[in-house]
């Protein structure tokens, strides 16, 4: 498994983290603000017991 990370300029951040702010029309997924402002970047998922990240998905607002 590799410890480095696509596009590491991207921010990231846990999915609890993240507010739920309305659809996309376009489509249909969940616009996400964090710190109250619309969110690009990474949402991550989960990680492993070691620390490293299990799961994430870019986002792009």
């Amino acid at each position: 498994m590799s410890i480095h990370k696509r596009r590491p300029e991207k921010e990231r951040v846990d999915i609890e983290n993240l507010e739920e702010k309305d659809m996309n029309i376009y489509t249909g997924g969940m616009l996400y603000n964090y710190m109250d402002k619309p969110f690009t970047g990474f949402m991550i998922h989960g990680y492993y017991e070691n620390g490293q990240i299990s799961g994430e998905t870019e986002y792009v607002s």
